[in-house]
């Protein structure tokens, strides 16, 4: 059985590749298989609108949808890379699920990339991670973190037996490691995000959201981005030619927990590149959309 500990629905990120996303150390309690990747798309459906001068004129209305319906046991599609465009992201945010959904919004008296903007935006860079718990059922004999004979014993009382091995999750955690040009440490991007939900034994799996850039983190973005420019390009000012400039920044990210018999318990860590821009650059949505013309 698979649950997801957040109530928006599953989403994804990106580029689509097959397999575990960046670099991954493997063999861990928790197995955090990468960013999920969906799929999604854009369809075009004509309507009348009042017309300047009277009548109706044919206008074309955007609908984005993404497939979101997925077992996360049996995900297979990850994101190996991202982009990140600051100024989109602060200004009219990123394109895809969780929709916005404004119904005042009208095809008819606003522009298409408006429309599109209203509806189909959020103002956080989303991302839904992928982990499974790798631990076997403690009540098991010879399972790791349990051993046959304890909790309950037989006489016909092995239903009321703990499984120790359950994990339950505490925090994920996103570091940007050895970041040239911010004076090193960890960055004012960094965080510990506190999360709830358990896991069972044996496979269970889970698709976490998780907002990997928040509005209120945007104006830190920026300065990042600027350090780096000037640190890595030479640059002696952050004009427009360094605004357009991309560095790429590579996240961390794992996550935490505790088992029933709270022994503290961590995932692997995986490492997912950043191309980071403050204007000019085509920054990930969170599904692929495909156009689809009626």
């Amino acid at each position: 059985m698979t649950r997801q500990i957040s109530t928006i629905a599953l989403l994804g990120l990106g580029l689509l590749v097959t397999g575990a996303m960046g670099c991954v150390e493997q063999d861990a309690s928790l197995s955090l298989r990468g960013i999920v990747q969906f799929q999604g798309q854009i369809t075009n459906e004509e309507v009348e609108c009042p017309a300047e001068g009277g009548g109706t004129e044919a206008r074309t209305r955007p609908t984005i949808s993404c497939d979101t319906d997925i077992d996360p046991t049996s995900a297979e599609s990850f994101l190996s890379q991202a982009t990140i465009n600051i100024d989109e992201l602060d200004n009219r945010g990123q394109l895809g699920p969780p929709f916005s959904a404004l119904d005042e919004t009208d095809i008819c008296s606003n522009s298409r990339q408006a429309y599109i903007d209203a509806q189909y935006r959020h103002a956080s860079f989303f991302t839904v991670l992928n982990v499974l718990n790798n631990l076997e059922d403690s009540t098991n004999v010879g399972a790791e973190g349990g051993g046959g004979g304890g909790g309950g014993g037989g006489g016909g009382f092995e239903g009321l037996r703990l499984d120790t091995n359950a994990v339950q999750l505490k925090k994920i955690v996103l570091r940007f490691p050895n970041v040239s040009g911010t004076g090193g440490g960890e960055t004012k991007i960094d965080k510990d995000v506190q999360i709830a939900g358990t896991m069972q034994s044996g496979g269970d799996a889970l698709a976490l959201d998780f907002e990997m850039i928040r509005q209120e983190e945007i104006q830190a973005l920026k300065q990042l981005h600027e350090q780096l420019v000037l640190s890595r390009t030479g640059l002696s000012e952050y004009n427009d030619r360094a605004q357009r400039t991309t560095v790429t920044i590579n996240a961390k990210l794992w996550l935490r927990g505790e088992t029933l018999s709270e022994t503290e318990v961590e995932s692997n860590r995986v490492e997912f590149p950043i191309d980071l821009c403050a204007s000019d650059c085509d920054m990930t949505p969170s599904c692929v959309i495909q156009r689809q013309d009626n």
